[in-house]
């Protein structure tokens, strides 16, 4: 999908010609070697640490120093949501892996958390939340 595809200038952006699109697009995700905006990094260490359950949705925990976070603390529960097998399995078999996708995971989770009309609402905010992070991100 190109859906999150935002224009850049640099050597891992491409040229889509099947879309007609004549500038550089590169995703959103963050690929080996992106650098994390100031105090990201360091908040998400500091809540890994104090964290009782953590849920790593659709990625494979592989790129570093972001990956560590899924063991920075001994004995809190770890909950792996992906496809592909990760790097951190080992750990989440202790707790919970689950092979899947992440939207259908968070529609069964967030309706076991809320009340009908709060799922109703939480749905309904999904655009501008993509919205938000996209202008967090940098992106369009």
């Amino acid at each position: 999908s190109f859906a999150s595809l935002i224009h850049l200038d640099d050597e891992r952006s491409t040229y889509p010609a099947s879309l007609g699109c004549k500038g550089k697009l590169r995703d959103t995700i963050i690929h080996f070697g992106d650098m994390l905006r100031d105090g990201i990094l360091n908040a998400a260490q500091e809540h890994a640490k104090q964290c009782d359950l953590m849920i790593a949705l659709g990625t494979t925990l592989s790129v570093t120093p972001v990956s560590e976070l899924a063991s920075a603390r001994k004995g809190h529960r770890l909950v792996i949501v992906n496809r592909q097998p990760t790097d951190k399995d080992a750990i989440a078999y202790q707790t919970s892996r689950v092979f899947g996708d992440v939207d259908p995971f968070m529609e069964s989770l967030m309706s076991e958390l809320y009340s009908a009309e709060e799922l109703d609402a939480w749905q309904g905010a999904h655009a501008q939340r993509l919205k938000v992070y996209d202008s967090l991100r940098g992106g369009e």
